[in-house]
């Protein structure tokens, strides 16, 4: 006697087959697998001579049998028919005692409505029962949120589920750890999943816009990269995973009455597919929709489960990034609120010389007293080129740029940079330089070197203005590849708090004279070149700054 054995909703099944056998959707055959993927008459066993032959009855989704599709098969032992996502097993002798009989009709492959984990709404006017044959047939499955926090107790899952979610942990994990630009992320979640769901053909992830109902595609993938991009969901399904905060899967959409008419699914061909809401601490920030094309690779209720378990760790991972890009989006706003206010002080001081200037100017000219006119342009002149070194400086410290070397003798470069600061200030100090003999061609920026050594060299001036001396040096450090600037003084030095803010931007020691970019900007410009400053001083004993660079540009890589 030949049997066939299964499962299904009311646990195993077994059947002793007759010598024509049919298996379908429709209660008409003599096993009734009430799954939407199976055509009415799917497949029938006919006893052929001695032989049991399996025919393929030219079932939409095909019949296979041992994994491989077949239209006419003779059936062996052991082997396994599977119609759809139930899988029959053809024993041609008695299975055994372990298979406990069960009624010969109604094998649901789909989840009993009695679990609490799924749940359905016949009422619900989008997810209605869609009846086919005078049947009704359940092909969308829904998984809420609470369903989905169950599933994060180890103990609520079997082995085999437990092992895959895990894994799939795993993947998700690796993938939002990876970056913290959120379109990148997106896009490694998308690969990841294509990995954990070997069926799908397409993937999109889609982000709410805060405040609106309006949602935007933020990464998409398809397994073929040559197919078009267009993008093909269910607006319908998408609206009631949002609004419901469900996880919902669709076994069959090409046999659903809901989607029949649905340009997204009918024209796409999509066969089935999985939406899950991006759900963290009560807010959705958006979905993830899985679908696939192929009729012979549908998606189950345990895909659905995994979908809705990675989906909360993406949730957390975009609820992560929008707070650092907040964070950042502060501190940049919180920097913006310091510049300006340090700004508006250095402005201001010069305006009020600038206003000085002018007054004895007008004195000057109502007294046709030329010497106080003369005086008093100087001061609105030298203050109109401090204001317009303070917005030059700003702008090179704001606007992030790259340096343009050239091959420069540093010796040299140095050397004039002394005479002309040491010629700006008009000051009785003495200025020495000591250029190593072995160091001449450097490829550097040399606006933006000369630029940091001149704001060195005249600092130390000023420094020394009671009294002191200059000296400014270059060394090769060829074991380590850098050369050096040193620029010392003998000047008032520096106290420990002023060293602390020495490179903090708008801080000067020179009141209305400085604007409190220049030492800022030098270290800017000299990061940019790879290189690093350092700066050593005690009150009283005068300062020294000493500049490495990377003797070359292939030792700033």
């Amino acid at each position: 006697m030949a049997t066939l054995t299964w499962t299904g909703a009311n646990g195993s099944m077994e059947l002793p087959i007759e010598e024509e056998t049919t298996i379908g959707r429709t209660p008409q055959n003599t096993i009734t697998l009430s799954d939407p993927r199976l055509s009415k008459t799917h497949a029938r066993i006919v006893l052929e001579g001695d032989a049991w032959i399996l025919h393929d009855e030219a079932s939409q989704n095909g019949t296979f049998v041992n994994s491989k599709r077949q239209s006419v098969c003779r059936l062996a032992d052991g082997d396994v028919v599977r119609l759809g996502p139930v899988e029959l097993v053809f024993h041609e002798g008695d299975p055994g005692a372990s298979v406990a009989p069960g009624p010969t009709r109604a094998a649901t492959a789909t989840t009993d409505d009695d679990d609490d984990d799924f749940f359905f709404d016949p009422g619900s006017e989008d997810f209605d029962r869609a009846s086919q044959d005078g049947r009704d047939v359940l092909t969308m499955h829904a998984l809420d949120a609470a369903s989905v926090q169950k599933m994060q107790t180890p103990s609520s899952a079997d082995d085999k589920a437990l092992s895959r979610r895990l894994a799939a942990g795993f993947a998700i994990s690796r993938a939002t750890a990876a970056t913290l630009d959120l379109s990148e992320m997106l896009g490694r979640v998308l690969e990841a999943l294509f990995d954990i769901f070997g069926g799908a053909e397409r993937g999109y992830v889609l982000l709410a816009e805060p405040g609106s109902d309006e949602v935007q595609v933020a990464a998409s993938r398809r397994r073929d990269a040559a197919q078009e991009e267009e993008i093909s969901i269910s607006s319908t399904a998408l609206k009631q995973v949002l609004s419901r905060r469900e996880a919902l899967l669709c076994m069959d959409a090409a046999a659903d009455a809901r989607f029949s008419s649905a340009v997204s699914v009918a024209d796409y061909g999509i066969r089935s597919m999985m939406l899950a809401p991006l759900l963290f601490r009560d807010q959705v920030f958006g979905a993830i929709h899985i679908d696939t094309l192929d009729r012979f690779a549908g998606f189950t209720e345990a895909d659905l489960e995994l979908l809705a378990f990675a989906a909360t760790q993406v949730a957390g991972a975009v609820a992560n990034t929008e707070l650092h890009n907040r964070l950042v989006e502060t501190a940049r706003m919180a920097a913006v609120g310091e510049t300006v206010a340090g700004l508006s002080h250095c402005v201001r001081n010069l305006l009020q010389c600038i206003r000085a200037g002018a007054f004895l100017v007008e004195g000057g000219l109502e007294k046709s007293e030329l010497a106080s006119v003369r005086t008093g342009w100087e001061i609105v002149t030298e203050r109109h080129a401090l204001m317009e070194e303070l917005v030059l400086d700003l702008l090179q410290y704001a606007k992030p740029r790259k340096p343009h070397y050239e091959l420069v003798d540093i010796n040299e470069l140095c050397e004039k940079t002394c005479t002309a600061g040491a010629d700006s200030r008009q000051m009785d100090i003495t200025v020495q330089f000591h250029p190593d003999p072995a160091l001449h061609f450097v490829e550097i920026d040399p606006k933006g070197i000369r630029r940091c050594l001149l704001n060195f060299v005249t600092n130390a001036l000023d420094a020394c203005a009671s009294g002191g001396s200059v000296t400014v040096e270059t060394h090769l450090l060829q074991n380590e590849g850098l050369v050096q600037i040193v620029v010392a003084d003998t000047g008032c030095g520096m106290s420990k708090d002023t060293k602390a803010k020495l490179f903090k931007q708008f801080f000067s020691t020179k009141g209305a004279e400085g604007t409190g970019l220049g030492l800022t900007l030098s270290k800017k410009i000299i990061e940019e070149h790879g290189g690093r400053i350092q700066a050593q001083s005690s009150e009283g004993e005068g300062a020294t700054f000493t500049v490495s660079l990377p003797a070359t540009r292939a030792g700033r890589n």
